[in-house]
C-alpha cells in the first residue's frame, strides 16, 4: 500500500462513520436494547460512534507528508482541510515525493521558529505571514 493509499484509506473510514453515524446509531441503539434490555444503549452507541469519529478525524488531519514526514494538513495549530499541497515542504496533494524535485525543509524543530512553505525561509513563532515573501498561514483557506 503506497502513502497515498493510506491517506485514501483514512479518509474513507473517516466519511463512512460520518454518513453512517444516524442510521448506525439507530440500529446499534435497537439491537442493544433487546440485547441487554438498557434505555442506555442509544447512549452508549452515540459515544462510541462518536470517539470512533474523533480517532479517525484524527488519523486523517495527522496524516504524515510522504515527502518531508510531517503533518500534511496541519501549520502550527491550525487544520487545513482544503489544501492542495503539503503546508511544509509544498508537495502536491497525490504527488509522488520519489519524482518531484523539491529541497526538503531544513530541521526546525524549534519551537521557536517555523520554516515557510513557499520560500523555505524562517519565520518567528509570533509572526503571522512570512517577512521574505509575505505568505500567510491565514491565507490559505483554513
Amino acid at each position: 500500500m503506497t502513502t497515498w493509499d493510506s491517506y485514501r484509506h483514512r479518509r474513507k473510514v473517516f466519511w463512512i462513520l460520518i454518513l453512517t453515524y444516524l442510521p448506525g446509531v439507530a440500529l446499534a441503539a435497537i439491537a442493544m436494547q433487546r440485547w441487554t434490555g438498557s434505555d442506555d444503549a442509544a447512549m452508549i452507541a452515540a459515544v462510541a460512534w462518536m470517539a470512533a469519529y474523533g480517532v479517525a478525524g484524527w488519523r486523517c488531519g495527522h496524516f504524515p507528508c510522504p515527502q518531508c514526514g510531517r503533518p500534511f494538513f496541519i501549520w502550527r495549530f491550525t487544520y487545513h482541510v482544503w489544501t492542495g499541497q503539503c503546508l511544509h515542504c509544498n508537495l502536491p496533494k497525490w504527488g509522488d515525493s520519489s519524482t518531484r524535485d523539491i529541497a526538503a525543509p531544513s530541521a526546525i524543530d524549534s519551537d521557536d521558529d517555523l520554516e515557510c512553505p513557499l520560500c523555505h525561509q524562517a519565520i518567528q513563532a509570533d509572526e503571522d505571514t512570512c517577512g521574505h515573501c509575505g505568505w500567510s498561514y491565514f491565507a490559505r483557506g483554513g
